[in-house]
């Protein structure tokens, strides 16, 4: 049953939050309507309506789902978490100090410094009735977003009205007590349609690498290549003993150790060189057609047959002089021995190599 509106219930209901949509988004929610050839605009619900249902209270319709949607569309609000019946702010509170036209001061400065013109639409309104038992005014502001609603602006709009109101409290604190704030939070979480377009993105993207990746045999084979050599090693592993515990261990490239021994191949002539031990005689022994030059001189550091580099003289003795090299082949040094009277325009024709093992080797070669 419909139940009588009396002013002051009339007033009650226009200052809540419902009221106040009812009221502002009246215009928004009209249809145009035509009857008897009559053109109008009408609105969907009638602005107010009290039932009693229950015979108990007032019966706001705001709170019907259809209305809800409407006004939901109207501000373009999204699926919330925190279910307040509206997209938009609200604060309540009590003060026996503040006025209505002092709280709209305070609401513009606090528009003004958040850069909100054009953005929000403060209401406020004191909300206790003349017939209550409270003595202390209450007072409710409420923000009404005029663009599409953004949880953000309501939060910075309501955080910062309340501090600046904190900030009026005297001792007493009767200026700002019994303060109750809150606003819609958007839903922020990805949809599943967000997530799987994302997903199907994703694997294009990869699609598309991959195919690129597969045509490009070159860049396939140096992959392989590059893995290959970081992973393996083609040298080989040589020991040499040595005297007690002066062993030495050697990595060998093969290619490397193929070409050094093409390099430094014996000549067929003395492939039936005998590695005895050749004892030098004391006197000079001339070859035919030889002339007797005396005693070999060979400049430091010229290398002798790609694999001897001469360091330094270490003397000279009845058959010739005696010079430390170097194997170019393997690091190693050793004792040369030059013999006189094989010299041929200033070349040795004959050498003697006393090597680390005590052995004799006779190198011959041709400068």
């Amino acid at each position: 049953m419909k139940k009588a509106m009396s002013t002051l219930s009339f007033t009650h209901f226009v200052r809540t939050m419902e009221g106040q949509y009812q009221v502002n988004l009246g215009h928004a929610l009209a249809k145009e309507s035509a009857e008897d050839n009559v053109s109008r605009m009408l609105p969907i619900k009638d602005p107010i309506i009290i039932l009693n249902r229950k015979e108990v209270g007032d019966y706001n319709p705001n709170i019907e789902n259809k209305t809800m949607s409407l006004i939901c569309n109207y501000v373009q609000c999204f699926p919330t978490y925190v279910e307040l019946y509206h997209s938009t702010g609200l604060l309540t509170f009590a003060s026996d100090q503040l006025t209505v036209t002092r709280i709209s001061g305070l609401v513009a400065d606090v528009v003004k410094e958040n850069n909100l013109a054009g953005l929000v639409l403060p209401s406020i309104e004191r909300i206790d009735e003349e017939g209550d038992d409270e003595l202390i005014p209450r007072f409710q502001v409420a923000v009404f977003q005029e663009q599409t609603y953004d949880d953000t602006v309501s939060r910075i709009f309501i955080e910062q009205l309340h501090n600046k109101l904190m900030r009026l409290k005297s001792d007493n604190g009767a200026e700002y007590f019994s303060y109750e704030y809150s606003w819609s939070l958007l839903d922020h979480s990805y949809a599943p349609a967000s997530k799987v377009a994302g997903l199907a993105t994703f694997c294009i993207i990869i699609l598309i690498v991959a195919a690129l990746f597969l045509r490009n045999a070159e860049e396939r084979d140096r992959l392989r290549s590059f893995i290959s050599s970081n992973t393996t090693s083609s040298f080989r592993v040589v020991w040499h003993p040595g005297k007690g515990d002066d062993d030495v261990v050697q990595l060998v490239n093969p290619n490397e150790d193929m070409m050094s021994e093409e390099e430094d191949a014996v000549p067929t002539s003395f492939s039936n060189m005998s590695h005895e031990p050749v004892f030098l005689q004391a006197g000079p022994t001339p070859l035919p057609g030889r002339s007797d030059s005396g005693p070999v001189q060979i400049p430091k550091g010229k290398v002798i047959s790609k694999r001897w580099r001469i360091l330094r003289k270490l003397g000279e003795g009845g058959c010739g002089a005696v010079y430390k090299v170097e194997d170019l082949q393997t690091k190693k040094e050793a004792a040369l021995k030059a013999e006189s009277n094989f010299v041929s325009g200033g070349s040795v024709l004959k050498l003697e190599v006393q090597a680390s093992q005590l052995t004799f080797i006779v190198v011959h070669f041709y400068g």
